[in-house]
């Protein structure tokens, strides 16, 4: 029997691999992105001694996605592609840079002279000439930002994806010295660690205009307003993350950017109904909410999730509403929260609320199926023509019985 064609061998290989790369919700909320990066590395790794042909295919997978960060040992491969760039072009059709599509560069590690001779060679030589999603990891000081500057300047024509962490300022001074404006950026992330008014000075709106998806963390007070000169006429998608919906921030900022948000996801579930409606009435175009997470009292107690009754939920045309991470202790869920979904004169658009139980093995949390008090609650969701679906188990609620719950 002939040799398998050469594709179908890719196929193979990537379903083995599982090589997608991390989102950004992963690289936002925790380090076990780079610890998977770096399993998936050494399979690749396993799978390309097997044979030539096999080297050939997991090289370009070994590029595809390249994380420069600590410690130094993990980067050599990638650090003979930027110094090195004939090393490993025996084994395929080009060098292996130019198989690299997602880079993550977390260069702080490195001492100040080996970070600028890093950069020098990127602005110089470009050894992944293909990049379509770049991380920059560390913006903190202005040295760091320049260098970051530097390296944006070298992708900004053709990146479809962006991730920065730094001040607000920093941030908005990077992308508005980018070439072209960022004319194909679809996706932006940023973090802010650091936190520091804006500058007053009166400035030009920094326009992004293809930007249809947004991701903030840990943004504050001041970033709030910080982002008031941002425009993204394209947003469709913004996700919150590590953050505090402040009543006197948040409105503002989502007045400004929610009239064409149709998907949202949110940290928690806000208590205040100045947020409730400064939400509902910005996002009028909002057809998926997600909340990441409950809201704690203290160590030991959740909030209760309620809802206050706004004119404007009666014409919404939200559609689905989506809680994670929805520990189900005693009674959770407030009475007025079941009252306002279950009522068919509210969100009369609404098809599905779905709740991730996490189940009886997680932290002594109850799956849904067993908690009496949402029996009659999706019976009543069911009479609406709303679905309440348990996450964990990806069945309807009030189809659970059927299947033996």
């Amino acid at each position: 029997m002939g040799a398998l064609p050469i594709e179908t061998m890719r196929a193979i290989l990537e379903i083995a691999i599982d090589k997608e790369g991390s989102t950004y919700a992963e690289l936002l909320l925790g380090d076990a992105p780079l610890s998977k990066y770096r399993e998936q590395q050494a399979l690749i790794r396993k799978l390309g001694s097997v044979c030539h042909r096999w080297r050939s295919i997991c090289l370009e997978f070994l590029f595809e996605h390249v994380w420069i960060g600590p410690p130094l040992e993990p980067n050599t491969l990638a650090f003979r592609q930027i110094f090195d760039t004939n090393t490993l072009c025996g084994y395929s059709r080009h060098p292996p840079g130019w198989w690299t599509r997602q880079l993550y560069l977390d260069i702080h590690f490195l001492e100040p002279s080996e970070r600028k001779a890093l950069v020098d060679h990127f602005q110089v030589n470009n050894p992944f000439p293909n990049v379509e999603c770049l991380f920059i990891f560390d913006c903190g000081s202005d040295v760091d930002a320049e260098n970051a500057k530097v390296i944006l300047y070298v992708y900004a024509e053709h990146l479809a994806s962006l991730m920065l962490k730094g001040s607000v300022d920093t941030l908005r001074s990077m992308i508005s010295c980018a070439p072209g404006g960022l004319p194909h950026l679809r996706e932006l992330a940023l973090e802010f660690p650091w936190s520091g008014p804006p500058s007053p000075d009166k400035r030009d709106p920094l326009v992004l205009p293809s930007v249809n998806t947004l991701h903030l963390s840990n943004i504050k007070y001041d970033e709030y307003f910080g982002l008031l000169d941002w425009s993204f006429p394209s947003l469709r998608t913004l996700a919150m993350y590590m953050t505090y919906m402040l009543p006197d921030a948040f409105g503002p900022f989502i007045h400004l950017h929610g009239s064409t948000i149709t998907s949202l996801s949110i940290p928690y579930w806000p208590l205040q109904p100045s947020v409730h409606k400064d939400l509902f009435e910005a996002c009028r175009a909002l057809e998926r909410l997600e909340v990441l997470e409950g809201m704690w009292v203290d160590d030991e107690t959740l909030e209760l999730v309620s809802l206050t009754h706004l004119p404007i939920m009666e014409e919404h045309g939200l559609r689905e509403w989506t809680f994670k991470q929805f520990w189900v202790e005693a009674e959770c869920f407030d009475i007025t929260f079941q009252d306002c979904a279950g009522n068919p004169n509210l969100f009369p658009s609404l098809q599905k609320i779905r709740l991730l139980s996490p189940g009886v093995d997680k932290l002594f949390s109850l799956p849904l199926s067993r908690v009496h008090a949402f029996r009659n609650w999706s019976r009543a969701l069911k009479d609406r023509g709303v679905a309440l679906v348990d996450d964990e188990n990806g069945i309807p609620f009030n189809q659970l019985r059927r299947y033996g719950f």
